[in-house]
């Protein structure tokens, strides 16, 4: 198992350096008067100030770094801490006599040097040969149990035995993906740090919110695409309707009577649905769900029309439901006995769920290729592609600037959406 020994030997003696001369400055007899006694001679401004400041600094600098807790932020702390004492003490420097002069600014310039070159062993990101050199963790949009959260801990479990370091996803739920975006931005840039984006982070997201906290573009990484899915349209076994061409001529025909569900509006289910009411010009009361187990009842039960999911989703009721449609070019080898919606009402309507591996921007790109080298190895063997079909999912292997481009267009589609349905909101 690889250990960056030379990350962890900055970090200790960068840290322990300063940790030590801080203390040192603490407690020296005498030693705090006469800082303060030389600031206030020098002219340095509110002098007792500007020296606890600096301890403050000093020390959560240092301690930063020593608990590897953003080792870079520590180092940049120390720095500033550096400079700014260079600098209260330049009238020192021009007063003292050759010999003290050159010794000073050697003793300063000293801290700034040892900061500058152990900054990039401190904070500096494991090199791919080495990588990784601490668990991995992927970060899950979804609750324990859901599909996409199965096959990530499938694919953790192959990683883990490839990398010798284990995989370890973390489930982040809340505010339509929001909460697992904003856990991978103020990560780490050193490669162990991952997201399983979807299309609403990366697509909806930005389309629907006139104010996210995130960039989707530039606050995130692609590293390859791992999951596709369409979405299926759904009713109720016991209701009037067998194929889709039913359900839109009787809504068509009673604009307002029927419903359909959703997770919220602007959801990916929400849009799905939405296009199929544009595209086939009817008029569908939407009903929304916070629970996906209670709105997928609801449709089996009848008390809801149109159930908008993925059929992987929809097996614990399935015996009470009818597949209408997929929303896919072509009908699915999983479940080939649903027609696409294309052949059942001459429709256009192409939507698919997926989930993206993303990586912060600033990770190395060695360590880049080589997650994706091995992620792309792992996608490919059969029990792993076995496991996707039997989670409904068709597995990715796109290269990141692939998936770039995917998510791009992905984007350009749901502001169409967006814009045409007024779905757009503040928060």
């Amino acid at each position: 198992m690889p250990v960056d020994y030379a990350g962890t030997a900055g970090r200790l003696v960068l840290g322990g350096f300063f940790l030590l001369a801080g203390i040192a400055n603490l407690v020296t007899p005498g030693s705090i008067r006469d800082h303060i006694e030389r600031m206030r001679e020098y002219g340095t401004p509110a002098p007792e100030a500007a020296f606890w400041c600096g301890i403050v600094l000093q020390f959560f600098g240092a301690a930063l770094v020593l608990a590897d807790v953003r080792a870079d932020i520590g180092a940049l702390c120390l720095i500033a801490f550096s400079a700014i004492a260079t600098a209260i003490f330049h009238r020192f420097w021009q007063k003292a006599d050759p010999i003290q002069r050159r010794i000073s600014r050697l003793f300063f310039m000293s801290n700034v040097a040892i900061v500058g070159g152990l900054l990039l062993l401190a904070g500096r990101p494991a090199r791919a040969q080495d990588f990784p050199v601490r668990p991995v963790k992927i970060i899950v949009p979804y609750a324990v149990g859901n599909g996409a959260d199965i096959f990530t801990r499938v694919l953790g479990d192959e990683l883990s035995k490839k990398w010798g370091q284990q995989v370890i996803v973390d489930n982040k739920l809340g505010s339509g993906g929001v909460l697992a975006a904003l856990e991978l931005k103020k990560g780490r840039g050193d490669g162990h740090e991952y997201m399983l984006g979807d299309v609403g982070i990366l697509a909806i997201n930005p389309a629907v919110f006139r104010k996210l906290a995130y960039d989707a573009e530039k606050d995130f990484a692609p590293v390859t695409d791992l999951l596709h899915v369409p979405w299926v349209f759904f009713t109720a076994k016991s209701g009037p309707f067998r194929t889709l061409g039913e359900l839109i001529a009787a809504a068509r025909a009673n604009p307002g009577k029927y419903t359909f569900s959703s997770n919220g509006v602007g959801t990916p289910t929400f849009l799905a649905a939405e296009l199929l009411k544009l595209r086939a010009g009817i008029d569908l009361l939407h009903v929304p769900f916070r629970d996906g187990n209670q709105m997928r009842t609801a449709a089996a039960t009848g008390d809801i029309t149109l159930l908008t999911t993925v059929m992987a989703s929809a097996r614990p009721v399935l015996d009470r439901l009818t597949p209408l449609a997929v929303t896919a070019p072509q009908r699915q080898a999983a479940y080939p006995e649903v027609p696409t919606v294309a052949e059942s009402v001459a429709l256009d309507l192409n939507l698919t769920a997926w989930s993206t591996l993303m990586a912060r921007p600033d990770t190395p790109p060695a360590v880049l290729q080589k997650v994706y080298t091995d992620v792309i190895a792992t996608l490919q063997r059969p029990e792993v592609r076995k496991r996707a079909a039997e989670l409904g999912f068709d597995v990715g292997g796109r290269t990141p600037e692939q998936v770039r481009d995917f998510i791009r267009a992905e984007a350009r589609t749901y502001r169409e959406i967006v814009e045409v349905t007024k779905s757009q909101r503040d928060e």
